[in-house]
């Protein structure tokens, strides 16, 4: 099925995405975007890879921190395979989605 659509919005018109699913699919975006982002800043080049070497650079420019048990890059790591399972609809029936998620 091909939908056109000059806003993502209209997504939801055609039943696509309901609001509550769109809310998510947009918010996954706009992490994979800044995640994309700033790895071609830090590369300083067009780079596609998150490579272990980049993923701590990556985790600090966008605001990650260390708490007890879970160092920056770590939870960095488990919030990009979260938002990669949710964009790709894998998670999107799960019961238990941090509270960003949901609203």
């Amino acid at each position: 099925m091909f939908i056109a659509c000059t806003q993502p919005t209209s997504l939801v018109a055609h039943g696509v995405f309901d609001a509550q699913e769109y809310r998510t699919f947009r918010r996954c975006e706009d992490f994979l975007w800044s995640v994309r982002c700033n790895m071609h800043f830090h590369a300083g080049r067009a780079e596609e890879r998150l490579s272990f070497e980049m993923q701590r650079e990556i985790a600090q420019r966008l605001g990650y921190t260390s708490h007890p048990g879970l160092q920056d890059v770590e939870r960095f790591m488990k919030h990009y395979f979260l938002i990669l399972q949710l964009a790709t609809g894998s998670a999107i029936k799960s019961p238990i989605l941090p509270s960003w998620i949901k609203k």
